[in-house]
């Protein structure tokens, strides 16, 4: 519970520093100590954001990262900060032993001393990451200024200058994976786990062919929206796509925005999940949390989804400035705000609009949309006259 409480805190401080109550960065114990809970949604939004706004430290937040791992959820705070331009090939200081590559600070941290923090296949896949980022195992394990021996030290024999990576690695007993990344680099891995770290990583000339639904997840939970672009999608058996019920649990507002341009369109129930959300994240103060949520809200109505009466009071009891925001979208024409995505079925109300104008109901909504647009710039009266005309006949 106390971990869990710290973590609470410096995500709250981290918060502080990014909207600028908070002058001074975290350090590197507070950076420790905001690793030091479970994963979660929270923690990781936080972390991107700080990046993105250039708040936290990359090389730092790595260290602390390898030195909290304990489960495999920290591959995606792991790669995020690969992502954001971490140093692979940093040298770090480890007690008793001197100063290490950061492939080495990894093994002595996670599998070497003591009991494993992790099992050997995440400690694999945090390998691969580190690898795929840039680490080279064949510079030296310990830089010029901290090859020296330490007689007290169990690995005393093997603190010579000069000595690799890989080959220390391997005096330890650790059977890495170096020979087979030699042989190709790293797309000679397993196909699976392959695209798993190019999933994290953001890494499209590392996915072997589309992603399935399981890495679509993982990419939406890591913030890896740039591989989403082009995600197939399948066939909706639930109320809500599973796609933008985790963009939303995960408070990702790209990815959110990414399915919606592909066609996806979100329940009443959704719509709620994310206006209730957005309040609770207003009332205990995350504001990068409710920006996100307030985010999707105004992509949904963009892109024609209605809200109802008391959906709008709980908008209007969050934030004022949210609820003229949302007013401001709904003036919008209906039509546009629909055929803001082009993709997607055809909503009744947009083909009852094409017929009362004498256009063909039965085309398809990009087609339909390109209509009305041309409409729109020859005849702006016509079409309006002719909503009107459908909203009376409702």
């Amino acid at each position: 519970m106390a971990s869990k409480l710290t973590e609470q805190r410096m995500i709250y401080e981290a918060q502080r520093h990014i909207t600028g109550e908070r002058k001074d960065p975290l350090n590197d114990h507070e950076i420790n100590a905001f690793f030091a809970g479970p994963i979660t949604p929270e923690l990781v939004l936080t972390l991107v954001t700080s990046f993105e706004k250039n708040q936290m430290k990359q090389d730092s937040a790595l260290v602390q990262i390898i030195s909290q791992m304990n489960s495999k959820e920290y591959l995606i705070p792991l790669a995020i900060s690969l992502r954001f331009g971490a140093n692979p090939n940093m040298y770090v200081s480890y007690p008793n032993v001197g100063t290490i590559h950061i492939l080495g600070f990894a093994y002595l941290t996670l599998i070497g001393i003591g009991e494993p923090r992790v099992d050997m296949a995440v400690f694999n896949d945090a390998i691969l990451l580190l690898v795929a980022s840039g680490s080279k195992w064949t510079m030296p394990i310990f830089d010029k200024e901290g090859g020296f021996v330490i007689e007290e030290t169990p690995f005393a024999s093997v603190m010579r200058a000069g000595i690799s990576t890989k080959s220390w690695l391997e005096e330890q007993g650790f059977q890495t994976l170096f020979g087979i990344l030699e042989q190709g680099m790293i797309k000679t891995v397993e196909e699976g786990t392959l695209m798993e770290i190019g999933t994290l990583l953001g890494r499209k000339d590392l996915l072997q062919g589309p992603l399935r639904p399981n890495f679509v997840i993982l990419a939406i939970r890591s913030f890896s929206n740039s591989v989403l672009s082009d995600v197939p999608i399948p066939e909706q058996t639930t109320i809500d796509h599973p796609f933008l019920m985790e963009s939303v649990r995960v408070m990702n507002s790209a990815s959110f925005k990414i399915f919606i341009n592909l066609g996806l369109t979100p329940s009443y129930l959704l719509m709620n999940k994310i206006i209730i959300d957005m309040r609770k994240s207003h009332l205990r103060k995350f504001v990068i949390g409710r920006n996100q949520y307030e985010s999707m809200l105004m992509t949904a109505i963009l892109s024609g989804i209605i809200i109802d009466k008391e959906q709008m009071e709980i908008v209007s009891l969050t934030s004022p400035e949210i609820f003229e925001s949302t007013k401001v979208k709904y003036q919008v024409p209906s039509w546009k705000k629909v055929c803001s995505v082009k993709k997607g079925k055809t909503p009744e109300r947009l083909k009852k609009l094409a017929f009362s104008l004498s256009l063909d109901s039965s085309a398809t909504k990009e087609q339909i949309c390109d209509n009305l647009s041309e409409m729109s710039k020859a005849d702006k009266e016509k079409l309006k006259e002719a909503a009107s005309r459908r909203i009376q006949t409702k």
